[in-house]
């Protein structure tokens, strides 16, 4: 996992944030010196006005006023502002006219406060009103937001005088997400602290309840997913909760946090003194809403190199068979690229730019391949598993809570002949394996905590035309595709199973001893072992594939890869067994041949079978397994 280390975004809340109003029936505020003053005529069918700086908007809602009024914003300041609002910690004071206004309904005032007038760390904003009396009264309940603009607030009010926002200290708090660039795949940590300031007088409980912006999404939610706080006496306090984000693809992603918090009384106790009317229930929550940015970034590391030519099988396995490409890192294994090898012993986990063994596995031969899946991201705290299959196939366990590949191993009755993970994926939540009883399932099942193969099956009984051999499906619990093999001259067949109580459908033949099924994006191709030729077909992995035609390829193809190129066309490797030849097939998106070579494997390589593509520091290659001679050879398409 790849994450680049950056300056954390913090978003200061300052604690929380209200509206004033100053009431002054014989005189409140007036707007002079410096102040400017925006008026409109608001009637019964509602409006809004914003003042002249654009940070305060008050909005009328339909039927708050009987009659067409002219409504005056007026900010205020320095002299003009009254004296019981001659504080240090007012921050914005803004006349409302005409005095004395009264609203059937509530209307709703909204001031933004920018980051220059907010105030200092551990201090709330607050928001006052005074009647004509002086008697300063407070508004609720209230919502916060506070993001990487500055903060807003909003309230209801029921009548008019001047506007006032101020702070107060007592209660802080904070949101930070760390780090604030990550790479695809990789996690950051989201973490919302409640600060008390020394001597707050505050106490009572809250909780977190947060929200996640594609594309990030939680790994783990907040924990604990409240606080609870009590007066702090000599020392200020702090409680904190923390949570796992992860980035599952390009773009900026945002953690939205919303904190019902305590009431608005218990958060006022330390002005009570100052004789604050409070305008709502007492009990009504403050709300805050608070958001981190983090920007998801197609991180590409600086890539190994692997040879050209021929290498030496790893681990002295010999008749290699399939591998799978693992990138970096899988379970507790980690190198620059790592490879699952299959051979005649069992399977072998390698480092292809090192020649390290990472892991060997045996068991009662032949086997025909090993294939890895993953919960995503793969890496040492994720459930995986190696699905070694053949005549004698299990299952080898890894466990994230002992960090190792466990010792138990799940073993199959029957023979195996082809196993494969949803959608080619590495990180997918089902496998498929087909044996002579049909096509079974082995999924991700969260009780357990593991891949435990289950009860559903695609019976051989339903799908005719010869032997199953192979199939595939795009996307977990989706439909299958499944081949049939029938010996020379005859041909196979291609079934589309949809896993309902649809009966599989026959799509068409396949060439004459067909043995593997692959897709990428929605070409799908079959090898054919007699007719030396791919059949090529379309299919979005949901409706009815469509068979295009065959194309020839080197004299006896076994297994195949595909992968899709920058330009949308599906690139197909395939290899020779009988001729020691590769074979480079390009299909655009309509199913129709761009090209298709093929070449000689380097001498040395007997009996390709297995064929996967990779990319290094060199662009892509081919990585050929050579089943007659112990060996794999490295080629540059």
């Amino acid at each position: 996992m790849a994450i680049i280390r950056n300056t954390p975004i913090l978003s200061s809340l300052f604690g929380v944030l209200l509206i004033g109003l100053l009431s002054s029936c014989g005189g409140g505020g007036s707007s002079s010196g410096d102040s400017t003053a925006v008026s409109a005529v608001i009637g019964s069918a509602g409006g809004s006005l914003t003042s002249s700086d654009g940070n305060a908007t008050l909005t009328v809602p339909a039927g708050a006023l009987a009659d067409d009024t002219k409504i005056t914003m007026t900010e205020v300041s320095g002299n003009d502002i009254p004296a019981e609002l001659q504080d240090p910690s007012v921050l914005k004071v803004y006349d409302m006219q005409p005095d004395g206004l009264q609203f059937a309904t509530p209307a709703t005032v909204e001031v933004h406060t920018l980051g220059s007038t907010a105030p200092p760390d551990g201090a709330p904003l607050i928001g006052l009103i005074s009647d004509s009396h002086g008697t300063l009264e407070l508004l609720g309940p209230v919502n916060q937001t506070i993001d990487s603009n500055g903060i807003t607030v909003s309230g209801p009010i029921n009548h008019f005088s001047s506007l006032a926002v101020a702070h107060s200290t007592g209660l802080n708090v904070t949101l930070e997400a760390s780090p604030s660039t990550v790479s695809v795949g990789g996690e950051f940590t989201v973490t919302a602290t409640v600060i008390q300031s020394k001597d707050s007088q505050t106490d009572g409980t809250g909780v977190f309840n947060s929200s996640w912006t594609s594309p990030v999404g939680p790994a783990a939610d907040f924990d604990p997913p409240g606080f609870t706080i009590a007066p702090a006496v000599n020392e200020g306090r702090e409680t904190s909760s923390m949570a796992i984000g992860t980035c599952a693809g390009v773009g900026t992603g945002k953690v939205n946090v919303v904190l019902q918090a305590l009431s608005l009384a218990k958060v006022f106790q330390i002005v009570a003194q100052k004789d604050i009317k409070l305008i709502g229930n007492p009990t009504d929550d403050i709300v805050v809403h608070a958001s981190a940015s983090v920007e998801c970034i197609n991180l590409t590391p600086a890539q190994p190199t692997v040879g050209t030519g021929l290498h030496n099988a790893p681990g002295g396995l010999t008749k290699l068979e399939q591998l799978i490409l693992l990138g970096s890192s899988f379970a507790n294994l980690s190198g620059d690229m790592l490879a699952a090898f299959a051979g005649a012993e069992g399977y072998v986990v390698s480092d292809l730019a090192t020649g390290e063994v990472k892991r060997t596995k045996t068991g009662a031969a032949p086997f025909l391949g090993a294939v890895p899946i993953s919960q995503a991201p793969p890496g040492p705290d994720r459930e995986a598993e190696i699905f070694l299959f053949g005549s004698s196939p299990f299952i080898d366990y890894y466990y994230p809570n002992t960090g190792d590949f466990g010792g138990f191993v799940l073993t199959f009755p029957n023979a195996i002949t082809d196993v494969s993970n949803a959608g080619g994926a590495l990180t997918a939540d089902e496998q498929l394996y087909v044996d002579t009883f049909g096509v079974s399932f082995v999924a991700f099942d969260s009780t357990a905590g593991s891949y435990q193969p289950t009860s559903e099956m695609i019976p051989a009984s339903g799908i005719g035309g010869g032997t199953q051999v192979s199939a595939f499906e795009q996307t977990a619990g989706g439909p299958v595709l499944v081949v049939t093999r029938v010996a020379a001259p005859g041909a196979g067949r291609l079934f589309f199973a949809p896993r309902d109580s649809t009966a599989p459908t026959d799509v068409g033949a396949v060439g004459p001893d067909a043995r593997r099924i692959r897709c990428a994006a929605s070409v799908c191709a079959v090898t054919s072992f007699a007719g030396d030729e791919l059949t090529i077909a379309l299919w979005d992995g949901v409706n009815l594939p469509t068979i295009i035609g065959n194309v020839p390829v080197g004299d006896g193809p076994v297994d195949l890869d595909l992968v899709v190129l920058t330009n949308g066309d599906v690139r197909i490797g395939s290899t020779g067994f009988n001729d020691n030849t590769w074979t480079v097939t390009e299909i655009a998106s309509d199913g129709s041949v761009v090209s298709n070579t093929t070449l000689p494997v380097d001498a040395g390589c007997t009996n390709p079978g297995h064929l996967s593509f990779f990319e290094d520091s060199d662009g892509m290659k081919a990585l050929v397994t050579c089943y007659g001679s112990d060996n794999y050879d490295v080629l540059s398409p």
